[in-house]
C-alpha cells in the first residue's frame, strides 16, 4: 500500500488579515442566505468505466481509535429509527461533526465536514474543489440554527489530482487545515483504512438542506441516517472503487461521515454521490449514497494534514492523536487504560473484518 502513488493539489495557506476577512464576509444574511451544495451524480457507466480491476491482495485494515473532547462526551447510542435529527450533538461521534460554508463563482454553499486532526477537517473534494478552491471557507462544529461550539477558518485545502482532473468520484476527498486548533472542543475522530469488506449497518451524519421522501430537512439541523452497506467491492479483493449505504439524506449532507455502528464508533467513509442512468434517473432504491474508498488514497490526505501541520488521528496509534506518545490531549499514559483502549481497538478490527 502506497500513499505515495496518488498525487494531491492544494491551495495557498491564508494570511491571517485574510482569515478576518473569511470571519467578516459571513454576516448573517449572507450565512441566512447559503444554498446547499448540490449532491454529485455520477452515471453507472461512467462509474464502471473508471473502475480499476480487482487485485488478488487484500489489504488489512488499520484503526485509529477516537479521542473524546476534553469535556468527556457519552457515547451515543443508536436507535432503531433510520433517519432524525441528531439531539445531543456534544455526544460521539456526533461531536466530531460540523457545517461547512464556502463560496464558488460568487455563490455561498453550504456542506458538512468532521474533525480527523487536532486542527484539521475531512470533507468531500467537491465541498472544498469546483474547477478551483473555495474561498471564504469555514467550518463550525455541533451547529444548530445560528449557534455552534466555535467558529474556525480553514486557512489552506487539499484535494486528490485524480478529483480535480478528471472528476473522478472515487477521489472524493478533500481535507482543510483550521486557523488554531480544535481538538478540545470537539475531540477527533476514529476512521479506519481499507475497511474491506464491510457487513451490517453504517450511520450517515451531515446537514441535508433540501426537504425530501417527507423529510423537513432545511441545512440549520444535525440529521443522521442509518442503513445496510451496499458495496460494489468483490469478497476477496481490494480495489479504490466507490460503496454505498441506504441513506435518506439530500443536497448539504457531502462531505459528513460515515460510522460503524459498534463501539468504539469509526469512520469509514463520507456523503459523496449517488448513482444514475444514463438518463439521469437514479438506480439505487431505496434511496443509496455513495463514498470514496478510504484506500491509499486516503492515507495521502492524512500525510498531508500531517505535513502541513494538522496534527491528524493515525490509524495503528493507540488512543489516536493527539500529542506525541498516543493518548488523549494532555496526556494518559496509565497501563490500564492502554490496555482497555488496546481491548477496543482489537473489538472493533474484528468488527470490520467480520465479512472476511
Amino acid at each position: 500500500m502506497n500513499p505515495d502513488q496518488y498525487a494531491l493539489v492544494e491551495s495557498s495557506e491564508l494570511a491571517t488579515a485574510m482569515t478576518a476577512a473569511v470571519e467578516e464576509y459571513w454576516t448573517p444574511a449572507r450565512a441566512e442566505a447559503v444554498q446547499p451544495i448540490p449532491l454529485r451524480i455520477v452515471t453507472r457507466q461512467r462509474a464502471d468505466a473508471n473502475a480499476p480491476q480487482p487485485t488478488a491482495a487484500v489489504s488489512r485494515p488499520r484503526v485509529a481509535l477516537p479521542v473524546p473532547p476534553k469535556a468527556a462526551a457519552v457515547m451515543a447510542g443508536v436507535s432503531n429509527a433510520d433517519t432524525g435529527r441528531v439531539a445531543d450533538m456534544t455526544a460521539m461521534p456526533y461531536c466530531f461533526v460540523g457545517k461547512l460554508r464556502m463560496t464558488f463563482g460568487g455563490g455561498d454553499f453550504q456542506g458538512s465536514a468532521w474533525v480527523i486532526g487536532k486542527k484539521a477537517i475531512l470533507t468531500a473534494g467537491h465541498c472544498v474543489y469546483d474547477r478551483g478552491f473555495a474561498t471564504n471557507i469555514q467550518f463550525l462544529p455541533q451547529m444548530r440554527g445560528t449557534l455552534a461550539a466555535g467558529t474556525f477558518t480553514v486557512t489552506k485545502m487539499t484535494t486528490l489530482k485524480e478529483f480535480a482532473d478528471r472528476d473522478d468520484l472515487r477521489f472524493d476527498i478533500g481535507a482543510g487545515i483550521l486557523d488554531r486548533p480544535i481538538h478540545d472542543v470537539t475531540g477527533v475522530c476514529g476512521y479506519v483504512v481499507n475497511p474491506n469488506p464491510l457487513a451490517g449497518r453504517l450511520v450517515g451524519i451531515g446537514y441535508p438542506a433540501k426537504p425530501q421522501d417527507g423529510f423537513p430537512f432545511d441545512g440549520q439541523e444535525m440529521w443522521r441516517s442509518i442503513g445496510d452497506i451496499a458495496s460494489d467491492t468483490a469478497p476477496g479483493t481490494t480495489r479504490d472503487r466507490n460503496y454505498g449505504m441506504y441513506n435518506d439524506m439530500s443536497g448539504g449532507c457531502s462531505g459528513g461521515p460515515w460510522f460503524t455502528t459498534a463501539t468504539p464508533q469509526l469512520a469509514v467513509g463520507l456523503n459523496s454521490h449517488i448513482m444514475s442512468d444514463s438518463a439521469g434517473r437514479p438506480v439505487d432504491v431505496p434511496r443509496q449514497m455513495r463514498s470514496p474508498y478510504f484506500g491509499p488514497a486516503f492515507l495521502r490526505i492524512l500525510k498531508w494534514i500531517k505535513d502541513n501541520g494538522g496534527e491528524p488521528n493515525e490509524p495503528n496509534e493507540i488512543g489516536g492523536g493527539g500529542p506525541p506518545g498516543g493518548g488523549r490531549p494532555g496526556g494518559d499514559h496509565d497501563h490500564a487504560a492502554l490496555k482497555a483502549k488496546l481491548e477496543s481497538a482489537i473489538a472493533a478490527l474484528r468488527e470490520v473484518a467480520a465479512g472476511l
